[in-house]
């Protein structure tokens, strides 16, 4: 018997905007793209993220291992709207060359207990004035370098 085709995985990968960019759409300073969580994402959820990009789950990951521009755009739109970030796809074009990627959780290279603030204009779909309640981790607010 053929076993059945499994969407791709990697480590989760910790994404950050530029400054600009994180200034001009808000939200978490850092959001989590984690492959491995669509698994657990019903149906509907990730028919509604296709709908609404145009293009496939599939597509996305494919490409994200690539890193072309629509799968990084794509891979923050889901992360952001995950944690609570509720913005249109349309209105979201972030400068992608500019996004920093991160295998390592940024709160495990600080230890300076920092929260993560949100910038500018985000909406938000809960309250989130903890760093725990977004999903985001704690580091400082400017920090543009990668972890340690």
């Amino acid at each position: 018997m053929a076993r059945p085709a499994t969407m791709p995985t990697s480590a989760p990968m910790w994404l950050q905007m530029g400054e600009e960019d994180r200034k001009k759409f808000g939200g978490p300073q850092w959001v989590c793209f984690d492959m491995a969580k669509l698994y657990h994402t019903p149906a509907s959820q990730l028919e509604a993220f296709e709908m609404e990009m145009g293009f496939s789950i599939i597509a996305l990951i494919s490409e994200y291992l690539r890193y072309t521009a629509r799968s990084t755009r794509g891979a923050l739109f889901i992360a952001r709207r995950l944690t609570g970030v509720d913005e249109r796809w349309d209105e979201f074009d972030p400068m992608t060359v500019q996004v920093f990627r991160s295998a390592k959780a940024p709160n495990q290279a600080s230890s300076n207990g920092s929260k993560t603030v949100g910038l500018g204009k985000a909406r938000t779909r809960t309250a989130t004035s903890s760093a725990g309640s977004t999903g985001a981790p704690s580091t400082k607010s400017s920090t543009t370098s990668p972890p340690a």
